[in-house]
């Protein structure tokens, strides 16, 4: 039978490696209830403020801004499908030591 639990990368050597998650951010008036609960659902953790200070982007439609690059795009769906794939892109592996 197989583990319900998530296993964590680990090197040929037992180290634990590190994955980095991307800081996702939006403006507070941009983001709707429903984009917040499928923003959970995907495993993605929101930090909302009342204002980015990113007005021009806030009023043409949605936007996040991933580690600090905004982005923009027609749904918001569509934004947290980038910030997976820019979460899983992004892994950094730290090299192996060679013997």
């Amino acid at each position: 039978m197989k583990s319900a639990i998530p296993r964590r990368p680990f090197n040929s050597r037992g180290v634990e490696l590190s994955i980095m998650v991307p800081t996702v951010e939006c403006c507070l008036r941009n983001v709707t209830a429903e984009c917040r609960t499928a923003a959970r659902r995907r495993g993605i953790e929101l930090s909302i403020a009342p204002c980015r200070e990113r007005c021009d982007a806030c009023r043409a439609g949605p936007f996040v801004l991933v580690d600090g690059d905004l982005r923009t795009g027609a749904e918001f769906a569509t934004l947290l499908d980038g910030v997976e794939t820019a979460s899983s892109d992004d892994t950094e592996i730290p090299p192996e030591d060679e013997p």
